[in-house]
């Protein structure tokens, strides 16, 4: 069955049901592989799962002798008994599966996210039906699994942190209400449907979330009588003269002095007034400017049912939660923020977070572009095919269809300027990802765009070179900051505590390039172009075998025949290669076969559809297990349970109250130092959770007593540890800080010795440390260096016997030199985690250095001059034979050659 007669099929009832069941099954899939087996990270969603906890598990709130206080009811979520701005939508549907009072490792994490992963799925089959009826179902298809493997939407529906609940909401709104204005039949359940979804709206992002549907709304239905002409250049002005006057008016009464009663009620609280009226009229006079044109009409003849509806239900949810949280008053006078007001304008965002400093466009860009990998080359594609096409079928019969596409086009577009706006309330959240879907399914199931574009190859060209470049420069960066890729899943985090080395892996560049090499070969069609040049190549050869003389007489006739114009010739010569590359697809044989599948639009798209569920694979099944490992506790907890017997406690020793955790609540203290040494010497196995920062300072302060080390069980999270005092049979010591406190000496390759008064001794620093010598990751070389190539890495240990206590923490700087080059290498010992002020005398520390090879180095022979070094102050080095007199001492020699 070739792609036409598939296609064909597809748009057949049977087909369409088929569609249906495969799209389902999918995406059910996606969202719910690893729902019970990645852990909660945390702070983030550990802070929303203990919200929605103590929300499912609190009792009544008791009265309070301070009217002023803030307290809870039904709409107010806590954390610890204190009001938070939180989702009331979210902590509702967590709160389904977050009661259970016993951590139970993998049905407590499903419990509480099939919530969010059934809302995710509700949501691709409604706009499955939706895109199919007022598309295709090809479109339908197609867009609910570009928007399944979106990575922010298929990592949200296991991440209890983002807000993709907005997503949800605000998609069902614009559906519903699109479907309301231009259904024939069942519009009482349509208008029953926008009813419930702004009601949900309202309920997780409360009055931003109601103005910008109601905004984006407006819009498209003043973009509808526009291009519809049904509306009058007056009316136009009018509504803008009302919404500007309006705005002026509340700026003047906002600093005005006169007004003395409002200057006393309102300007403390202007900011938020302001914010919740301005927009409110801006979509109001859209909606009035619009008021002639359908969707207009519509919506005021009998949209105002639903927006009554909503309207109570924000009153009774303002009404509640003031009953709980007063408005505070001194001397009469309204002082602070407005309870209600907050309440209804902000979202809280907890820690140190990029949003709370900078919020800025191209932030949000970048965070839209890595949402969307593998994506991101083919949106921008999508949305500018949606400007094309309103544009062009601005007298198309079907005008429900077009005005669809602008909707979608809308949507999109106005969700991330609005966005900015939001930001200012710590919305943060890009709402729109659906819309950006749906451009690219209802583009890619245009057959007519496709064909009218492969008769322009240049507008084909330009849109693969697009593509191309995003794709490009969105994995480069995710290649070199992969950190990044997961800020919008941590509340755009300052500090993940990810490892310097974290990357995506080997597999994760090997899909970006397969995704380039798809574009390539689509947009320039290249297996076309390789079949055609390789059957002109023994005319090529021939041409060659003529001679500079015949080269001369083939080229003097071309520039002839150019001149005076030949009738063969009249294409241009990109639209001539175009139909050549056509007639190469339509010929017998593997090469054009081949091509004719890959280079069609049809099979394009199957093979990018590929390679995004292979790519959603490789996130799901590799990189999220791997960064949970980082982010969550729960590998700390289930080593825990692995290992201890029944009747064994796991403790907390030097974890800060605020350290947040689902998996390690309500955990015994031990109080101090001399507890955990008292417990750790007991017969009785320990089983402790550190943080990872202090292991150390920890292992420093057993080791001074005990002369042992600390046995870390699991070292997996970024943030705590898992210790013991005892190693089983079977368990692995995770002890980093061990791994660098050497027993046997035999492992130093290279000693350092120097002469001093006829002997061979070891350089000193201070008295305090003595270099015993160096290992490199290699063998030595034919010339006794070991050697390493631009862009490598070497790995080089180096070896000290602690003589003495090292007062402050010194940092290593190695310089490698050889005549007119220099690599700098200056760094902490052991990348910081284990500080020479924590060296306990007598030990052997081996501290291990990364040293990248710098590109274009000049190749040589490099000495390793070394030091320790705090501020402008070097550690002296004795005797004076081991420096070069600037107490540098030459730890050792590597070559460096070019590639």
């Amino acid at each position: 069955m070739n792609m036409d007669s598939f296609t064909q099929k597809l748009e057949s009832p049977k087909g369409s049901r088929a569609a249906w069941i495969v799209l389902g099954v999918l995406v059910a899939i996606i969202f719910g592989l690893n729902l019970s087996s990645v852990g909660f990270w945390e702070p983030w969603e550990a802070s929303e799962f203990l919200v929605a906890e103590e929300y499912a598990t609190r009792g009544p709130a008791e009265p309070s002798t301070n009217p002023a206080a803030p307290s809870y009811n039904a709409v107010v979520p806590t954390l610890e008994g204190e009001p938070v701005g939180r989702s009331l939508l979210k902590v509702w549907l967590m709160s389904l599966g977050a009661g259970s009072g016993e951590v139970k490792v993998g049905a407590l994490e499903l419990k509480t996210r099939a919530g969010f992963a059934l809302a995710l799925w509700v949501l691709v089959m409604v706009n499955f039906a939706w895109v199919r009826k007022r598309f295709s179902t090809r479109a339908g298809l197609i867009s609910g699994l570009v928007f399944a493997t979106f990575p922010v939407i298929f990592i949200a529906s296991h991440n209890l942190a983002t807000e993709v609940l907005f997503v949800v909401t605000t998609s069902l709104a614009f559906m519903a209400w699109f479907e309301f204005v231009y259904a024939q039949e069942k519009r009482a359940q349509w208008l029953g449907l926008f009813t419930a979804a702004m009601t949900l709206v309202f309920l997780d992002q409360r009055l931003f979330g109601v103005l910008l549907v109601l905004v984006i709304l407006g819009v498209h239905a003043l973009t509808e009588a526009i291009s519809e002409g049904k509306i009058q250049k007056r009316r136009l002005i009018e509504a803008s003269a009302s919404i500007g006057l309006s705005a002026v008016a509340f700026a003047w009464a906002w600093g005005s002095g006169d007004l003395a009663e409002m200057k006393d009620v309102f300007i403390p609280h202007r900011g938020q007034i302001v914010s919740v009226l301005i927009p409110l009229l801006l979509s109001l006079g859209l909606f009035w400017a619009a008021r002639d044109s359908r969707p207009g009409q519509a919506f005021w003849s009998r949209g105002w049912v639903g927006l009554l509806a909503l309207t109570a239900v924000i009153f009774g949810v303002g009404w509640t939660y003031g009953a709980a949280n007063p408005t505070l008053l001194q001397n009469g006078e309204v002082f602070g923020k407005i309870p209600v007001l907050t309440f209804f304008l902000e979202h809280e965002i907890f820690g140190t977070s990029l949003v709370s400093k900078h919020m800025t466009f191209d932030l949000w860009v970048r965070q839209i572009g890595f949402a969307i990998v593998p994506w991101v080359g083919i949106v921008p594609l999508g949305l500018a095919y949606l400007g094309r096409a309103t544009r062009l079928d601005a007298d198309d019969v079907k005008a429900e269809r077009t005005a669809a596409k602008r909707l979608v086009l809308v949507w999109a577009a106005f969700s991330a300027v609005l966005m900015i706006f939001g930001s200012i309330y710590s919305h943060y959240f890009f709402p729109g990802f659906l819309a950006l879907a749906i451009g690219v399914g209802v583009m890619f199931a245009d057959d007519e765009f496709w064909d009218e574009l492969r008769q322009k190859p240049l507008a084909l060209y330009a849109m693969g070179f697009f593509a191309v470049a995003a794709v490009m420069m969105v994995g480069k960066d995710l290649e070199r900051f992969p950190a990044r890729f997961v800020e919008v899943y941590t509340v755009l985090q300052d500090k993940l505590d990810l490892e310097e080395d974290f990357s995506f892996g080997r597999a994760m560049k090997v899909l970006k390039y397969a995704m380039m090499a798809t574009l390539v070969v689509y947009f320039f069609g290249l297996l076309s172009w390789a079949g055609i040049t390789l059957r002109r190549a023994p005319g090529a050869i021939q041409w060659l075998k003529r001679g500079p003389k015949g080269w001369f007489v083939s080229i003097r006739d071309g520039i002839k025949n150019l001149s005076q114009g030949s009738d063969s010739e009249s294409e241009r010569p990109f639209e001539a290669r175009s139909a050549q590359k056509e007639a190469f697809r339509a010929e017998d044989g593997l090469i054009p076969r081949v091509a004719g599948i890959v280079e069609s639009q049809k099979g394009f798209v199957f093979i990018l559809l590929g390679l995004a569920l292979v790519t959603t694979l490789v996130y799901q099944t590799k990189f999220i297990p791997d960064l949970t490992n980082h982010l969550s506790q729960r590998g700390v907890f289930e080593t825990y349970q692995e290992s201890a017997e029944a009747d064994a406690k796991l403790y907390r020793y030097d974890v800060a109250d605020r350290e947040s955790s689902v998996y390690l609540q309500d955990l015994e203290t031990i109080a101090n130092a001399a507890e955990f040494r008292q417990k750790f010497a007991s017969p009785e196995r320990l089983f402790a959770v550190i943080p990872r920062d202090n292991l150390a300072k920890i292992n420093q302060d057993i080791r001074r007593q005990t002369k042992q080390n600390l046995v870390v069980l699991d070292a997996r999270s970024s943030r705590l540890l898992l210790v013991s005092n005892q190693l089983e049979d079977g368990e692995k010591d995770h002890n980093y800080v061990a791994e660098s406190i050497i027993e046997d000496e035999s492992v130093i390759q290279n000693p350092l010795l120097v002469d001093a008064d006829g002997q061979k001794v070891h350089p000193k620093f201070d008295g305090q440390l003595e270099m015993l010598g160096v290992s490199y990751d290699r063998p030595a070389g034919k010339d006794g260096h070991p050697v390493y190539k631009w862009g490598e890495t070497a790995v080089i240990d180096y070896y000290f016997r602690v003589l003495n206590r090292v007062p402050g923490n010194q940092k290593i700087f190695v310089h490698v030199d050889t005549p007119g080059n220099r690599i700098n290498g200056d760094h902490y010992p052991n990348d910081g985690w284990f500080p020479t002020n924590l060296w306990l005398p007598g030990d052997v520390v081996r501290s291990r250095h990364h040293l990248k090879i710098e590109n274009y180095s000049t190749p040589g022979i490099y000495n390793l001059n070394f030091g320790f070094f705090v501020g402008s102050n070097r550690m002296k080095v004795t005797p004076r034979a081991a420096h070069d007199g600037q107490n540098r001492v030459t730890a050792g020699k590597i070559r460096v050659e070019a590639l």
